[in-house]
């Protein structure tokens, strides 16, 4: 069944072509990997999936409904959920704060004032259903501010996780953790729902191999590849323009 399309996506500023003709269909449960060099395109492609920046031409598909004129929250209304290369968190609420508003936004409950948050016993449960679920129990009042870089990565994940979203992108989810931190990340994106669809850009390929099980790859705002892992660590030209840009690419590539 399927759950997300771009079909035609196009992006300019100027004279520039960031993206062009960039297609593909992503299946429900599907994890799809976006990957390519720097300056490939992968970030914007995200924005305009997301709806941050306003596509130049093409159509983006959820559900198979048009989407492509839509803001960002009528998206994650819709079941679309996105963490960013940077932290997108409230450094001044803690844990259990941040993730519960995640909550209380998606089940559109008015906002009111966080301390009066004893009034919505089932939000509270699934804040603390999520936090559990992402091994943030024991920081659950701990300042967002306060936490490691990890560990403000991994509530970041938490909040975009408590939308429910149906499809869910992930910028990056790893860059600039230590590698117990990146196993870490990995097994919490591999324990989320099988029938929640995941887009990740990653420059580590090593995660990739334990996430992906499609790989697209972008190369100059254009598709250069697309399909099974071992389809596309196998085309010459991946190898060519991306696998094989320099001695250790195969495992780290920018984003």
């Amino acid at each position: 069944m399927e759950t997300l399309k771009v079909e035609g996506l196009c992006k300019n500023y100027g004279a520039l072509k960031v993206l062009r003709q960039v297609e593909f269909t992503v299946r429900k449960g599907e994890r799809r990997a976006i990957i390519g060099p720097n300056g490939a395109g992968k970030t914007t492609l995200f924005n305009l999936i997301s709806g941050e920046v306003p596509v130049s031409q093409g159509k983006v598909f959820l559900h198979g409904q048009d989407i492509t004129g839509l803001k960002p929250y009528q998206r994650s209304v819709r079941g679309l959920a996105r963490t960013f290369q940077k932290n997108n968190l409230f450094l001044g609420l803690n844990v259990f704060q941040n993730v519960r508003l995640a909550v209380q936004a998606h089940q559109s409950v008015s906002h009111r004032f966080i301390a009066k948050y004893h009034r919505f016993q089932g939000i509270n449960q699934k804040t603390e259903e999520i936090l559990a679920h992402l091994g943030l129990t024991e920081k659950r009042d701990v300042p967002a501010s306060d936490l490691s870089y990890g560990e403000q990565r991994q509530l970041e994940l938490a909040v975009a996780v408590a939308t429910n979203p149906q499809v869910l992108l992930l910028d990056e989810p790893t860059a600039g953790m230590s590698p117990a931190e990146t196993f870490r990340t990995v097994e919490l994106i591999a324990s989320l729902p099988k029938d929640m669809t995941i887009l990740i850009i990653e420059h580590d390929m090593d995660v990739v191999a334990a996430i992906a099980d499609r790989m697209t790859v972008l190369h100059y705002g254009e598709v250069l590849a697309d399909g099974l892992p071992h389809e596309v660590k196998a085309n010459p030209r991946v190898m060519e323009v991306y696998l094989g840009l320099e001695e250790g690419e195969a495992h780290h590539a920018g984003a």
